[in-house]
């Protein structure tokens, strides 16, 4: 039976290479439309929990995944060999950077080769890690057909963005961009994510949705990059950066709110606007404004810390105990990849203060004595700590389960980079102790 038969009768076995946060969301979509999946990733410790029931992804359940084990259309696996039967491979492995913040897509390589050797025809590689305009007609084009297939008689290729937002809409919701390296991948690909995503987006060419995903996250790097060097200006004019920002919204035309924090983390915006940035240099164009955004999102932690250090006593936070609320890179997920509360923590230990950090969706502890830090820094449960024990709470993550009436009851300087409070309606009753960076 041919591919496209399989994918309208939904007999077709697909692979989801990458089980990360849009990876496994992805696989249990994919699943939840119909399919049979083989979720496969190289952690054997990923795979062990799946297979056991349980969820490593917060914005994931473990009903979810129990409900799916319970089918007989779910593999979870390390094993490159139980992919062989498969017809479709969903690629969304990580695409970060090297230390020079140049692409490295040495997990999309290893990916593409896997699906190389074990199929020799008719089968579809749907891209979806974020990468550079021309990555799917450039590499993974080629690296397919280096055994001697072809494209449009063996195998179709298409690249499709990821554009999943944890923790907010669910991935049937939000628009799919689809492309394919030839008409007959398009409408294969097309036909394929009409099984269980609500609208389709098709654009002409992978160089147009690889662009279109760029796109996004710098449209959304640089504003916030422009939002938080105003933030440093408007404390130096003691103009409050919150009213500012909340009268602009009131204009229904020509104005979109961005808000200020500690710093931009996730996988998204402090990487993919390199990506664009470096696909520039290639053509011999700077791409000036999405590197500076990038230097001033960086710079923004340093400006945190030393926000904290002034408003303490005698600028000097060495011995100085300091509770952080929030290590996750955005509001109510356990995510902290490139937060930049860990940024934050580490300059903290370094200048001598004793930090304590309390995040409760986060249940690894990343400062151990190995860490950046040379010390431990604890894990606090809010329900034990105590007037006086402090000598400042800073909010770096606001999550909608902390306890802020309990941060109150602390009685010392609370440094608040989010707008926690006010947001919240307490106004009136912070006044005293509130503070913000």
């Amino acid at each position: 039976m041919k591919l496209r038969e399989k994918l309208e009768m939904k007999t077709a076995k697909v692979a989801v290479i990458g089980l990360g946060y849009v990876g496994l969301a992805q696989a249990l979509r994919i699943h939840d439309g119909g399919f049979e999946i083989a979720g496969y990733d190289i952690s054997e410790e990923k795979i062990k929990m799946l297979s056991n029931g349980v969820s490593y992804v917060e914005t994931v359940s473990d009903g979810h995944i129990a409900k799916a084990n319970r089918s007989d259309k779910v593999v979870w696996t390390h094993d490159k060999r139980e992919l062989t039967s498969c017809d479709v491979f969903v690629i969304c492995v990580p695409t970060p950077l090297y230390d020079d913040k140049t692409p490295n897509l040495d997990f999309v390589i290893n990916a593409l080769k896997t699906v190389r050797n074990l199929r020799e025809k008719d089968f579809m590689v749907l891209l979806e890690s974020t990468t550079f305009p021309g990555t799917t007609d450039a590499l993974a084009k080629p690296l397919l057909e280096e055994n001697g297939l072809q494209l449009g008689k063996d195998f179709y290729l298409a690249y499709s963005p990821e554009r999943e937002d944890p923790g907010n809409l669910p991935l049937e919701v939000v628009p799919k961009i689809v492309s394919g390296c030839d008409d007959d991948s398009l409408n294969c690909a097309t036909q394929f994510y009409d099984c269980f995503i609500d609208e389709i987006v098709r654009v002409s060419s992978p160089r147009v949705a690889e662009a279109t995903k760029l796109l996004e996250n710098t449209f959304r790097a640089v504003n916030i990059s422009l939002v938080n060097q105003l933030k440093v200006l408007f404390n130096r004019m003691e103009i409050d950066i919150w009213e500012v920002v909340k009268a602009a919204s009131t204009k229904p035309f020509g104005y979109m709110p961005f808000s200020p924090g500690p710093g931009v983390g996730g996988h998204c915006i402090p990487i993919d606007p390199m990506y664009l940035s470096w696909a520039a240099n290639q053509y011999g164009f700077d791409l000036s404004m999405v590197n500076l955004a990038d230097k001033i999102n960086r710079s923004i932690p340093d400006f945190v810390v030393s926000e904290i250090v002034q408003k303490l006593d005698n600028n000097d936070v060495r011995g100085k105990s300091i509770l952080v609320i929030g290590l996750a890179y955005k509001p109510n997920i356990s995510d902290t990849r490139e937060s930049p509360a860990l940024t934050i923590i580490q300059n903290l230990c370094k200048l001598g203060a004793v930090v304590e950090f309390h995040d409760p969706h986060v249940k690894v502890n990343p400062f151990t004595e190995q860490s950046s830090c040379n010390k431990p820094v604890p894990i606090i449960d809010l329900c034990e700590v105590t007037s006086g024990q402090y000598d400042a709470v800073v909010i770096l993550t606001d999550h909608d389960v902390i306890n802020y009436e309990k941060l109150l009851e602390l009685e010392c300087p609370i440094i608040d980079t989010r707008n926690s409070f006010r947001r919240r309606g307490f106004d009136e009753k912070v006044a005293k102790y509130l503070l913000h960076a």
